[in-house]
């Protein structure tokens, strides 16, 4: 194949002592791979590694994007990279072997016939770390406790516009692959679920959805994917299904206890490797019914699935998410067999109401949100529409759905038809009678006003 000139110019940027420039040209590089079959290019790639810097360049970010494009190069065109990555296993640069060693296992199987005729003294340790599994890097002392936890549930977490439609559909929907993952080139739908709880909140979004592991893993198949070592901490893969997969991905046997998942089979007890995150890809739907709890957890901050700078969960943390929640469900009109799973799930597990405290998830849901109308609401309402008005329901329920959008113009206009905040605050509180089929007076217990001890 013809090298073009924007081609040759990339090739040169190789090249550069600047590593941001490298970085450019590698990720350009990576769009064109039919290129890379060409030998001059793919020893130039190989070259790339190795960044003449003795201050310690290896250890900075960029360093490391570096290496893992290049790696991500090298797994695309499989083969082709061989014969310069072996050669690479010589480089007098203890960097350039390193990543020439970590590129071929990446490869894996496929590079292990090259590597039987090298004469690197690498190449044996290579073919070594390829036939023996990947999970083995990842799995945990488990005679000493505190490399691990036990494993009884997992949770899928999730937006919470994104929790209505898992709630309406009665299921979650298991969906392709769309990341770096090796599933990403296969048509095999999954549904995500882990055991890892994240202190700082949530990538993922703001409510969880909890199964029992046991039953969820009943008379399945188990195949190792993969770890994704570019995460913090890495990311261990595990596919959980029905069908099978013996030619196409390395069978996980929990019962070895080597890997980051460990059956214990003597006490049938199951363990994870709590250092690492665990992900478990079930390829199947998951009723609804077999959630055997839904609460709400803090979102991350800084970091987002979705899309941190259009999210607008990503400041909430679990009470603040249940407030709003309540809001959005008792906005619209759902499905009984929807309220009635949030009703038993969500809102009021223990079928009562603490009428001492306000601890149940209601009534911590209804404070958060208290304190949102509060807080976003007008200094003096004007209006004559009280509780007891045959339109404060619907009225109410308009409000609630323009503070669950975040409309603040068109909230104020129409909280001002009320004629205080406490005649809304009494709507409200109705209106989460109504959805729930509730008996209890609900104003008898849930405050109005925030002047009151929750």
């Amino acid at each position: 194949m013809e090298i073009t000139e924007k081609t040759n110019v990339l090739i040169e940027m190789l090249h550069s002592t600047d590593v941001e420039i490298r970085l450019d040209a590698v990720s350009d590089l990576i769009k064109r791979t039919s290129l890379c079959g060409i030998p001059s290019v793919m020893e130039t790639l190989v070259e790339a590694l190795d960044i003449p810097n003795p201050t310690g360049i290896r250890q900075k970010p960029e360093s490391v994007m570096l290496k893992n494009s290049i790696r991500l190069l090298f797994e695309k065109i499989g083969l082709v990279a061989v014969p310069a990555l072996i050669r690479g296993l010589n480089h007098e640069s203890k960097w350039v072997r390193y990543n020439a060693a970590e590129s071929l296992i990446a490869i894996g199987l496929p590079a292990i016939p090259a590597l039987e005729y090298s004469n690197s003294k690498l190449a044996k340790l290579i073919i070594s770390k390829i036939n023996s599994p990947e999970w083995k890097d990842f799995g945990a002392d488990y005679s000493h406790t505190g490399n691990y936890a036990l494993l009884e549930t997992v949770s899928h977490v999730t937006h919470i516009d994104s929790s209505f439609t898992i709630l309406e559909q009665n299921m979650i929907k298991a969906g392709l692959v769309y990341d770096e993952s090796k599933l990403n080139k296969e048509r095999i739908s999954v549904c995500w679920v882990s055991p890892n709880y994240w202190s700082q909140g949530f990538f993922y979004g703001n409510v969880r959805f909890t199964f029992d592991w046991k039953k969820l893993i009943a008379d399945k198949k188990y195949y190792w994917i993969e770890a994704i070592e570019r995460y913090s901490p890495p990311a261990c893969r595990i596919l959980i299904t029905i069908q099978d997969y013996s030619s196409k991905f390395p069978e996980y046997n929990p019962k070895g206890g080597d890997g980051p998942w460990w059956y214990d089979s003597e006490n049938d007890k199951h363990y994870w490797t709590n250092k690492y995150t665990v992900e478990f890809m079930i390829e199947s739907n998951l009723d609804i019914k077999e959630v055997t709890k839904i609460d709400f957890v803090k979102h991350h901050p800084n970091m987002c699935s979705f899309n941190l700078d259009k999210c607008p969960d990503s400041e909430l943390d679990d009470k603040g998410a249940s407030g709003l929640f309540l809001a959005k469900l008792i906005a619209k009109k759902n499905s009984d067999s929807m309220i009635q799973t949030v009703k038993n799930q969500v809102m009021l597990p223990s079928n009562r109401i603490d009428s001492d405290k306000f601890t149940s998830p209601l009534g911590i849901a209804w404070e958060q949100l208290l304190r949102g109308l509060h807080r976003f609401g007008i200094d003096n309402y004007s209006g004559n529409i009280t509780f007891e008005n045959e339109k404060s329901l619907p009225l109410a329920r308009a409000i609630l759905n323009l503070y669950a959008q975040s409309n603040w113009e068109e909230f104020l206009i129409l909280s001002s038809l009320f004629k205080s905040e406490e005649d809304l605050m009494e709507s409200c509180i109705k209106l989460i009678e109504t959805t729930f089929s509730l008996d209890e007076n609900l104003s008898d217990i849930l405050p109005v006003k925030l002047n009151r001890t929750f």
